[in-house]
């Protein structure tokens, strides 16, 4: 397993979902400050989802509209890993998952 990246301000991350599948990205959030994170697909007819969970799986936010896109204010409660999981629900995209403070 890759080592966890501290999120940073106006960090950018890249990857591709299909078919079902999901690729998740491991990040170090600090407590009390509040993160926007954007999730845009490049093919706008793939309906992809965000997840967000704490190390042990809990869920702490999801999306699973049928757009393509998806947006979330979040502010964790401890200085920990959380897990940012793309799903693609229908369809076959690239992303760009952006986080900014």
């Amino acid at each position: 397993m890759a080592t966890p990246q501290m999120a940073e301000v106006d960090m950018t991350l890249r990857g591709h979902v299909g078919n079902g599948k999901e690729f998740y990205h491991q990040m170090v959030f600090v407590d009390d400050v509040k993160y926007s994170i954007e999730l845009v697909a490049t093919d706008q007819e793939a309906d992809l989802d965000l997840y967000i969970t704490d190390e042990d799986g809990n869920i702490l936010y999801e999306d699973e509209s049928a757009e393509a896109n998806a947006a979330v204010w979040f502010k964790p409660a401890e200085h920990a890993i959380y897990n940012l999981y793309v799903k693609s629900a229908s369809g076959s995209s690239t992303y760009m998952l952006t986080i900014t403070e």
